[in-house]
């Protein structure tokens, strides 16, 4: 009977000092712009859990492949193929492959080598310019005279091109001939 009266009254305890810590907490100021401790604490422990099962996986992985590794075998050639390979085959084939990638390997790098060596015999580091191009200046006449032979060459081309869309148009139309004129008038304003 006296555990049944005592029982409420250690839960309603229990109940009040739940409550006064929350209202602590509540209470205590936070700063804008941070995390709370405890969020930061929960980030930190599943950083560190994450962590731990990235490590736990890699051992495991590690025991499979030395376990896989340690179940192979090196072929077993038999009498007539092993005679077979005697009289043909010096080196085992992985010995001879490695030779044959390295000797490769060492033949690309001489051929660059010498490649650069050519190239490098072929610099004279001293240009020869010739006595006309080291002394030619452009005066304002000679831009002039490029800018006038662009501009005809410019309209040569639109005119070409006037005369290439006019061929393949098919629709003619009945002009009077006082008024033939105006179509030519804006062709070089197409092309510009």
């Amino acid at each position: 009977l006296s555990e049944a009266t005592s029982a409420p009254y250690a839960w309603g305890r229990h109940m009040a000092k739940a409550e006064d810590a929350a209202k602590e907490q509540a209470e205590t100021p936070r700063k804008t712009g941070t995390l709370g401790a405890s969020r930061r604490e929960l980030f930190e422990q599943m950083h560190q859990c994450s962590a731990k099962r990235e490590e736990k996986l890699r051992q495991q992985r590690e025991v499979a492949l030395q376990a896989e590794l340690g179940t192979l075998k090196p072929p077993l050639l038999n009498p007539k193929s092993k005679k077979i390979v005697d009289k043909t085959c010096t080196q085992p084939l992985a010995e001879r492959s490695a030779e044959f990638i390295k000797a490769r390997e060492e033949n690309r790098e001489r051929a660059v080598a010498e490649q650069q060596e050519r190239e490098a015999e072929g610099l004279t580091h001293n240009p020869e310019i010739t006595q006309h191009a080291s002394c030619l200046k452009r005066s304002w006449e000679d831009h002039q005279r490029w800018e006038e032979r662009r501009r005809q060459h410019l309209e040569a081309q639109q005119a070409r091109n006037f005369d290439k869309l006019q061929q393949e148009c098919t629709f003619r139309p009945q002009l009077r001939p006082g008024s033939e004129q105006y179509p030519r008038r804006g062709a070089g304003q197409l092309f510009r």
